[in-house]
Formats: C-alpha cells, sequence, structure tokens
C-alpha cells in the first residue's frame, strides 16, 4: 500500500512539475554531465517525454526527469544510483521546488550564493589548462573566468559564463580547421600565440508552459555524439532571440532568431577616419541572420521525432517575414526572390529496445526529389546514423557507432553572406561539406567518478571546386579531390575527483594522408592530451 502510494504521489508531482517549475528558466550547458545520464536513462527506459534534440534545456527540466527516476529506483544499476544520486546535489534547489516533502541531499558548494527577491544567485569561478603534444610540437592553453545564474522575481532566470583563454605554442590551429574544438574570433594572434574570450548569456521570463529569452547561447539541435548536422558547438554562440512552448506533454516548439557575422565586408559603408597622422581604417560588415524553428514530437513512448526549417538572410535589415515564428521558410524565400538561403532538417530518436539508443538526423540544404537516388543529382545533404547501447553484455559498458556524411556544397550558397555560417565556421558539424567520419567508442565506467575507452575514428575530407559548380549538373561525386584521410585508434581517462573538478587525458595515433599538402602526410603518429578543469565541462 505505501509503495503504490508513493508512485502515485510521484506520478501527480511529474505531472504538475512543469507548472511548480514554470516560475523560472536558467539553462544547463550543453556539454554537463546530465545529459548524457539522462540520455543513457532514457534508453533504460527509466524516463519518459525526455526530448533533448533542443539544447540547452533549463535546470527546472532536467530536475523534474531526474525525480522521474524515483518511479523506477529498483532498476537503477549501483553506478546510475551513484550518479543520481550526485545530480540530486547539482540540482538541490530545484528539486526542492518540486517536491517539498522528500529530503533531497545537501546542495552543492558554490563559492557565493544569496537570495534575491523572488529566486536565488549564484557564483563560481570557472578555470581550465590543458596540453596539447605531437612530435615535439605542443601547445599549451589557458582558460579563466566567471560563472553567474539564479532567477528572480519568480518569473526571471538569467545565467552568465565569461572566460579569457590563452593559446601558445607552435602547433596552434587558427582556423579550427578539422577539428571539432569551437571557433574562435581573436582578440590577438602572432604565429605562435592566440588570445580570445568565451561569453555566454542568457535572460529569459517564463510564463506556464512558455519561456522568452534574450541570449548569446550555443545552440545544439540535433542527435549525435561527435557533432551535429543541424546546428553544433562549432560556430561561436550568437545573440538571438529564442522562444519556446510546451505545447502538450508529446509536443514542443522553438523559435529563434540570430544576429550572425557575415565577415563579408561591405566596402561602400566602410571608410578611413579623417587624420593626418594615423592610417585607421573601419570596416563594416554585411547584415546576416538566421531564423529557425522546430517541433519535437513523441507519438509514443521511446519515440522522438523532429522536424524543422532554418533560413539564413542577409544584405539588408531584418524581414517582418522571418519574424513569424511559425512562417514556411522555403515559401518566403521565393517570396523574396530566392535571395536568401533556407534548410530543411529532422532526426528520429528511438529508444524501443531497452539499453538501446538508435539516432538519425538529416539536413536538407538542396535536393533534386525528381532524382534523390542518383550520386550526380544535386542532393546537397547531410546525415548521422548512429547507435549506442548500455549495459549490453557487460554491466557499466557504453558502445558507440556513428557515421556523419556530408555531401559536396552542404552549407554553402551562392551569395557567401548566406551561407550557413558564423564568423566563418559552419553551424552544423564541424567536418564540413564533402566529408564523412565514422566514429567506434568502448568506454568503462568503474565508477561514477572514472570513466576509461577506447575509440577509433575515420575522417575522410575531400575538395572544393568554385562556387558555380554547386549550381550545375552533373554533381561533383562525394568525397572528389584533393582529398585528406586521417585515421586514428586511441584511449581516454575521464575522472572527476570533486564537483566540477575534472581531469582528463588522452592519447592517439594516428595517421594522415594530405593530397593538397602532401609534406604534411605520415604513418602512426602519437599525440597526447592533457587537461585540468573547474567548472568547465
Amino acid at each position: 500500500m505505501q509503495t503504490n502510494a508513493l508512485k502515485t504521489n510521484l506520478s501527480i508531482f511529474v505531472f504538475l512539475s512543469p507548472l511548480l517549475l514554470w516560475s523560472q528558466t536558467t539553462y544547463q550547458p550543453t556539454d554537463h554531465e546530465v545529459y548524457p545520464f539522462l540520455k543513457r536513462m532514457e534508453a533504460k527506459q527509466l524516463v519518459k517525454n525526455y526530448r533533448d534534440d533542443v539544447k540547452p534545456i533549463s535546470r527546472a527540466k532536467l530536475a523534474g526527469f531526474l525525480h522521474q527516476l524515483e518511479q523506477s529506483s529498483e532498476r537503477l544499476t549501483e553506478l546510475d544510483r551513484s550518479e543520481l544520486n550526485f545530480l540530486k546535489g547539482e540540482f538541490a534547489d530545484e528539486l526542492a521546488r518540486i517536491d517539498t516533502t522528500e529530503r533531497f541531499y545537501e546542495p552543492r558548494w558554490n563559492l557565493y550564493e544569496t537570495d534575491l527577491h523572488g529566486g536565488k544567485l549564484v557564483a563560481n569561478v570557472v578555470v581550465q589548462g590543458r596540453s596539447r603534444s605531437t612530435e615535439g610540437v605542443s601547445v599549451l592553453s589557458e582558460q579563466h573566468g566567471a560563472q553567474i545564474y539564479g532567477s528572480a522575481f519568480e518569473r526571471l532566470g538569467f545565467y552568465f559564463n565569461f572566460m579569457d583563454s590563452y593559446e601558445k605554442g607552435k602547433g596552434i590551429n587558427f582556423a579550427r580547421t578539422n577539428s571539432p574544438e569551437q571557433g574562435v574570433v581573436p582578440t590577438f594572434l602572432d604565429p605562435e600565440l592566440l588570445n580570445f574570450d568565451f561569453t555566454n548569456i542568457q535572460f529569459s521570463y517564463t510564463l506556464p508552459y512558455l519561456t522568452l529569452s534574450l541570449e548569446k547561447f550555443e545552440n545544439v539541435w540535433g542527435p549525435g555524439r561527435r557533432g551535429q548536422v543541424t546546428f553544433s558547438k562549432k560556430a561561436p554562440p550568437a545573440p538571438q532571440f529564442k522562444l519556446r512552448a510546451e505545447l502538450t506533454d508529446w509536443l514542443d516548439f522553438t523559435y529563434i532568431l540570430a544576429d550572425l557575422n557575415s565577415d563579408v565586408l561591405d566596402s561602400t559603408a566602410s571608410y578611413n577616419p579623417q587624420s593626418s597622422f594615423s592610417n585607421f581604417y573601419r570596416s563594416v560588415y554585411r547584415l546576416k541572420y538566421l531564423a529557425a524553428h522546430q517541433i519535437e514530437i513523441t507519438p509514443v513512448d521511446g519515440l522522438d521525432i523532429s522536424l524543422g526549417e532554418s533560413i539564413v538572410f542577409s544584405d539588408k535589415p531584418v524581414k517582418f517575414i522571418y519574424l513569424l515564428p511559425i512562417m514556411f521558410y522555403k515559401s518566403a524565400e521565393d517570396y523574396n526572390r530566392d535571395t536568401d538561403n533556407s534548410q530543411i532538417f529532422l532526426s528520429v530518436d528511438l529508444n524501443t529496445i531497452r539499453n538501446v539508443n538508435l539516432y538519425y538526423a538529416l539536413f536538407i540544404d538542396e535536393m533534386n526529389t525528381l532524382d534523390i537516388a542518383s550520386s550526380t543529382s544535386r542532393n546537397q545533404v547531410g546525415q548521422t546514423f548512429g547507435i549506442q547501447t548500455y549495459d549490453v553484455g557487460v554491466k557499466n559498458l557504453e558502445l558507440l557507432v556513428e557515421y556523419t556524411r556530408m555531401n559536396p556544397w552542404a552549407y554553402s550558397h551562392k551569395f557567401t553572406a548566406a551561407n550557413f555560417t558564423n564568423s566563418g565556421y559552419d553551424l552544423g558539424h564541424w567536418i564540413g561539406q564533402n566529408a564523412d567520419l565514422l566514429t567506434v567508442d568502448v568506454a568503462y565506467s568503474f565508477s561514477r567518478a572514472l570513466k576509461v575507452g577506447v575509440v577509433s575514428e575515420v575522417f575522410r575530407k575531400g575538395g572544393r571546386l568554385d562556387i558555380w559548380n554547386q549550381y550545375n549538373e552533373p554533381q561533383e561525386q562525394f568525397l572528389y579531390g584533393p582529398l585528406r584521410e586521417e585515421r586514428s585508434l586511441g584511449f581516454y581517462v575521464k575522472w572527476q575527483p570533486v564537483r566540477d573538478g575534472f581531469f582528463d587525458f588522452r592519447f592517439r595515433s594516428f595517421s594522415l594522408v594530405d593530397e593538397t599538402t602532401p609534406s604534411l602526410n605520415h604513418g602512426n603518429q602519437p599525440e597526447f592530451t592533457l587537461a585540468l578543469r573547474y567548472g568547465v565541462w
């Protein structure tokens, strides 16, 4: 009787949690460990309606899913229970709003916290040091800053994170080419020094089931462990307006309008100031914006489907037609006489087989529906297929197999200012057009704090001809040259001795064949990466 009553009460709390938590929306960074944990719980069929195709997700909503797990506590493994208890400390304040009758673990320690009118403010430091070396060439990097987040007046949420960053050494990848590292806008650079900063900001107003935000935060849309074909963390975050609506318990809607950096100089607006002593030059760049919207649906337990659109428009002020959250962007592009760059995307996230997560993502930049199967038609698309298993055969063992393919000319446009980019970096997957990536990752968790893994990857990147070729058939064959192929095999260790404190070690042996620069070709070569982090996930 007591067990049934407990389950009934928990069901009521899960049902009412959106009403109980509407008073605040504060994002949790997309790299936080709560996301892979809830993805594992979803694959184990222990949480329902966990739609994570649009990230970041609010701390309050994440806490609601953690609270759901109390209904299935008897099915949690020792590792699952340990991690759940750890995360309860992280989200103790949010969990207390859901259920005031249950005693949760002590809240996490913060450097500074104080109560506000109708909310709370939390502040912590963030710091990271990293060393990467290969064949005598090394790069040292450091980051330091502060993170502040919280809520006020019952309905306002806020988040602020600033990090000043330095890289030193002979092997700096200034343009972040062929790398999943986030793109940067340098504040200072020379051949062996790069200085830049990261700033993420969110300011939101929340009503029941509806949140409006002004923010500069990464958009991570779509499934994928090694990158996303729709929106990923590759490009620097852009300032944007966001609307998120929970329309039912099985349907969510998201709309954004972002101000992008075109990096295309407007020579008619740029000028030299009137000075007899200096050659100052004021560079003015062409305007560029992004609008996007997406619906996330859970038609049945274990199946999440997402469908969305985006459009990049440039060279003129914001168009009213793109302020309409449910406008069909392809029609708007036709209305504007095809001067803009629209995309369509969809994804499927399947968790109907216990302990197995299957996912698929499709990004359509342009597609010839009359000849979709032809390898020479203008099918400029990107796709990701993936499977991740948990505790299959061996408890605490995870297996990931993921393949991403980006056809030639995906993310590109005839008008440079309308490319699917921000600050020169693709908004989607870091491999870019005319490339593919195969990843196999096997990881074992000895405890909540310690995970080791072995990973193998094959990354191939083809050439890029003049943009004229994008609009003429036949389309170039996939991976047309010059070809760059990188193969790697390595292992990693992740250790979290204290909350927010991380030790990462990675080793890989990789070979490279580059037809563009044969002098860079080499056989198996070792690379070591060591990182110490606090407050950086």
